[in-house]
């Protein structure tokens, strides 16, 4: 298990500084400890209230499904033996109970001065995990953000490699999403899903496609969209136009 408490701070032009190797701010990292939530609140309360930081991030994760892990915890007799059952295997205080069951995962927690979320601007696309708001405004703001970030004109923007997934709801969201971010230049820019050839790469999906963005820049050739065979009427404000034009699956 491992535990950690980052410090950060606002930087010049309202950015905040969350990198950890980068930056000069207290930081703290801890193992072997079952009570690392108390642990890093209390190792960051006084950073916090002393002015020395205006935010601590708070980032606990687990991966300890392995089979050294299994064998050292049954050795010890830890774990559940409700093999033949699994889904009640885990049940605290009740009569039956023979052990616990191993879990995994990660769980990150910004504390932050109010004023300091208001001056970097800070929003949150929250709405629901796999039904996004039928107008796109989340991504659509994602989007206007970056432009306002890099100085950058609509127009100057040639390429745009969509998050399309291939799922009804959130293309239909980010093809409106795109045409009003964009506007009057969405009919001269150039659009499409890389995930038609690899695939949802899932938390890798963002390094691979900025990568391939990089690609398309530099060699002035947008990799296409496959597997257009019908187009849907709901994202037809981007294949209406010169964007995203089915390319032919005969070559």
């Amino acid at each position: 298990m491992t535990g950690a408490v980052h410090g950060f701070h606002r930087q010049p032009g309202g950015r905040t500084d969350l990198d950890p190797v980068r930056s000069e701010r207290p930081q703290y990292h801890m193992r072997h400890c079952t009570n690392h939530r108390g642990a890093c609140y209390r190792r960051s309360l006084p950073h916090h209230t002393a002015g020395r930081c205006r935010g601590h991030d708070l980032r606990r994760s687990e991966a300890a499904v392995t089979p050294l892990s299994v064998a050292g915890f049954s050795a010890m007799r830890a774990l559940s033996t409700r093999n033949d059952d699994p889904e009640t295997a885990s049940r605290p205080w009740d009569r039956e109970r023979d052990g616990f069951v191993l879990g995994e995962g990660a769980g990150v927690v910004i504390l932050e001065e109010r004023e300091h979320a208001v001056h970097r601007a800070a929003n949150s696309d929250a709405f629901h995990t796999n039904a996004p708001p039928e107008d796109g405004r989340g991504v659509r703001r994602v989007m206007e953000l970056a432009l306002e970030d890099a100085g950058l004109a609509h127009s100057a923007i040639g390429y745009l490699n969509a998050h399309a997934t291939s799922t009804q709801l959130r293309d239909r969201a980010e093809a409106k999403a795109i045409c009003d971010a964009f506007g009057d230049h969405a009919e001269r820019l150039l659009v499409s899903s890389t995930k038609s050839m690899t695939g949802h790469l899932l938390g890798a999906a963002g390094s691979l496609e900025a990568r391939l963005t990089v690609l398309a820049l530099r060699d002035q050739v947008a990799p296409p969209t496959t597997n257009v065979l019908s187009v849907d009427d709901a994202v037809s404000g981007l294949y209406g136009t010169k964007l995203l034009q089915p390319p032919s699956n005969t070559q």
